[in-house]
């Protein structure tokens, strides 16, 4: 029979501590342990630091069958645990029968000696009016021997739910803000709900998280939520955590636990537990162990919503920066516009980029720009140019580690206190950042800035290193324009030396040759030659005709490089007139051209005679000169043994004189540049080292001088250049 009651009492203490739908307590535990030896109550002991040297005997649970729990700051243990504790064997009232030792006004009946698996000792007290029968002693063995484990497997069952409702917690605090940090104000209330389980779970009369900022100055840690609400951030924690001072150590001193809230080695801060709301009115290192894992849960997320805080502070720097940055160009693109450089440009530029430190690193409390005058040597006071926010410094005009980054061409970080005292900086800043502002060996000066905290926030490097390279790439731009600005005035100076020069070649050479050419002409026409004799006379008219436009194109790239335009001296052409300027230009290119390539040039008469009596007004050697140049290039592009057709094409209000041509392809982005000025395509390039860019520059000038335009037209390697002119 006691065998059987032994064994039913190990089987009800195995499921209350192992049931699913309700976690047991190690309260329950003792319960059953009462119950199952007819005991009017159960008292648990530990001695927590016997390693210390203190074999100072604590409760770790309690049962008493009465109706109200027991109240108290302080469980004595009698003789008798005592007793049991010290000869690590079983103790009853016999062995002291001079003595009554009672609990709670309960006679003890007995205390056995027990052994926790984390290797601490302990005793278990029963208690009960009607002393202690064997069959009790019998049943309280067996459960002494297995009590160990399971008070173990409960207190892991509590702390898995302990580390599950924080988990909990600290997901839905995730939920709530997925994409960036929560405030720290409702940071504060979801980690209040993680102290209240805490303190829940414990019996804490008090639980509070104490976290630390990287960049804090101060010593110790800020409290941030308690078990009764979010806590101001001030500091009111100093010093090392403690891991656990029980009651009773010291006069008026309450229970206390601390563990550090650690993560990669740093510690962010601590969880605090004191006090208790009931028995056993102290903290085990059981307990202590209860609170590592949420420690560690704590310190992750902490690292985790500072790395997440430390991105949403960066992007919205960079976002800043980009802003701040638009608007710095824009100033700098305005006074890189301006000719002449004055330092009321300089100091708005440094101003600007002061200001922009300021908005871009909300942590600096001031942002100074020190130039460094070219004529002045590299140890000399550097001059500041703007400041943004507070002053911070003594002597403003004096800063040893500015100028050791001007001389360096290196940035200063520093945030050693003496070091910034001894840089003559007022007390309450807490990190300076001096960044060279510099281009190659070229320096101009430092950017310079200061705050509170303990360090910099992490990309602020990064930013000063942007803008002062801005300032120094401004400085350096400007005194490239300042050069370039010179050398202008000297090649303008050259340009009109020039543009004088082929203005006189012109007039030297034009009527000369024109003259020469009229000679020929007159020639030609009035006598009779073999035709060797012939063709050498059109030769020299040509060349004449040829080298009288090409003083003219000296003449008319004088003017355009001079801004100027032609100015064309109109007459009235008809169809004779125009046909006669059309086959003398021809036969011209005809004559010079090389007879090997077999190019010949064909005025289709019939499409000119349509012309009739209408009448249109130009200048005869800007038409020469317009047809002659369209003509040269169809004879340098042309195949060989090719045709180019000179025709006219007549509309009510224009005529156009339209070479065609069949030669090196054009492509679309061909035609839209080779009006202009000194281009050349890549086939023609390639082709022919001929000619220099400049002909249908001449061409379309000269067209617009006379209200008529180049239209030009390409299918596959078939030309057609259109000169369109207006009738009258």
């Amino acid at each position: 029979m006691i065998m059987m009651a032994a064994a039913h009492a190990v089987q009800q203490l195995t499921r209350v501590a192992l049931n699913q739908d309700r976690p047991g307590t190690i309260e329950d535990l003792i319960e059953v342990v009462a119950r199952s030896t007819e005991s009017q109550g159960a008292v648990l002991w530990e001695a927590p630091d016997e390693s210390q040297g203190d074999n100072t005997l604590s409760v770790v649970a309690l049962w008493i069958d009465i109706p109200a729990p027991i109240r108290t700051r302080a469980v004595p243990a009698d003789p008798i645990t005592e007793l049991s504790f010290a000869t690590r064997s079983l103790a009853v009232p016999d062995n002291l029968a001079e003595m009554n030792p009672t609990i709670f006004s309960h006679p003890v009946n007995a205390a056995l000696p027990i052994n926790y698996n984390d290797g601490g000792h302990g005793v278990l007290s029963l208690l009960g009016a009607d002393g202690f029968s064997a069959a009790a002693f019998e049943t309280t063995v067996e459960l002494v021997e297995i009590l160990p484990d399971l008070c173990s497997a409960v207190r892991e069952r509590q702390t898995l739910a302990l580390v599950n409702a924080c988990n909990s917690i600290l997901h839905d605090a995730d939920v709530e803000s997925p994409g960036r940090p929560l405030s720290r104000e409702r940071l504060g209330d979801h980690l209040s709900k993680v102290c209240n389980e805490v303190a829940r779970a414990l019996r804490c009369a008090d639980v509070s998280i104490y976290l630390r900022e990287p960049t804090d100055r101060a010593s110790g840690y800020r409290r941030l939520s308690t078990s009764s609400g979010t806590a101001p951030g001030t500091w009111e924690f100093k010093g090392e955590p403690v891991d656990l001072v029980r009651s009773g150590l010291a006069p008026g001193s309450e229970p206390l636990m601390e563990v550090r809230l650690r993560h990669g080695g740093t510690v962010h801060g601590l969880l605090r537990c004191q006090g208790s709301t009931g028995p056993p009115h102290h903290f085990t290192t059981s307990d202590l162990a209860m609170l590592f894992p949420i420690a560690a849960q704590l310190g992750r997320y902490w690292r985790g919503w500072l790395q997440k805080r430390d991105i949403q502070d960066e992007n919205a720097a960079w976002r800043g920066l980009a802003a701040g940055m638009t608007s710095l160009n824009k100033l700098l693109a305005q006074n890189l516009g301006r000719e002449v450089r004055s330092g009321t440009d300089d100091q708005q530029v440094s101003e600007v980029a002061a200001e922009i430190i300021r908005q871009v690193v909300p942590e600096s409390t001031g942002a100074t720009v020190f130039r460094f005058p070219a004529e002045a040597d590299i140890d000399s006071t550097l001059v500041p140019v703007a400041l943004a926010g507070q002053e911070y410094r003594h002597d403003s005009a004096s800063s040893a580690s500015a100028l050791t980054a001007l001389r360096t061409g290196l940035q200063q970080h520093i945030t050693d206190p003496e070091a910034l005292a001894a840089d003559e900086l007022t007390p309450e800043v807490g990190w300076l950042l001096c960044t060279p502002i510099h281009i190659g060996e070229q320096r101009y000066g430092v950017l310079e800035t200061v705050g509170q905290n303990a360090r910099p926030p992490a990309n602020s490097a990064q930013v000063h290193k942007i803008i002062a390279d801005q300032i120094g790439l401004y400085n350096r731009l400007q005194d490239t324009l300042g050069h370039l600005y010179d050398v202008r005035q000297r090649l303008e100076i050259a340009r009109r030396t020039e543009a004088d020069a082929m203005e006189d070649l012109k007039h030297q050479l034009v009527s000369p040759l024109r003259t020469a050419a009229s000679r020929a002409e007159f020639v030609l026409v009035g006598r009779r030659f073999d035709a060797r004799a012939e063709s050498q006379l059109k030769a020299i008219r040509g060349l004449c005709r040829k080298a009288s436009r090409v003083a003219m194109s000296a003449g008319v790239f004088a003017t355009l490089s001079q801004g100027g335009q032609p100015e064309p001296k109109l007459e009235l052409f008809g169809r004779d007139d125009l046909l006669r300027t059309l086959i003398g230009v021809a036969d011209d290119i005809q004559v010079l051209g090389d007879p090997r390539r077999e190019i010949y040039f064909d005025v289709d008469r019939d499409s000119i005679r349509q012309l009739g009596r209408r009448l249109v007004q130009i200048d005869a050697s800007f038409l020469q000169q317009c047809i002659g140049n369209v003509l040269d290039n169809a004879a340098k592009y042309a195949y060989t043994r090719t045709r180019v057709k000179i025709e006219a094409r007549i509309s009510p209000k224009t005529v156009a004189i339209v070479v065609t041509s069949t030669g090196l392809p054009m492509t679309k982005e061909d035609i839209a540049q080779c009006l202009q000025r000194n281009w050349r395509g890549d086939t023609a390039r390639s082709t022919t080292g001929e000619g220099s860019g400049l002909g249908l520059w001449i061409v379309d000038n000269l067209m617009h001088a006379m209200s008529g335009r180049v239209v030009i037209r390409a299918d596959f390697d078939q030309t057609r250049v259109s000169l369109v002119l207006p009738l009258t």
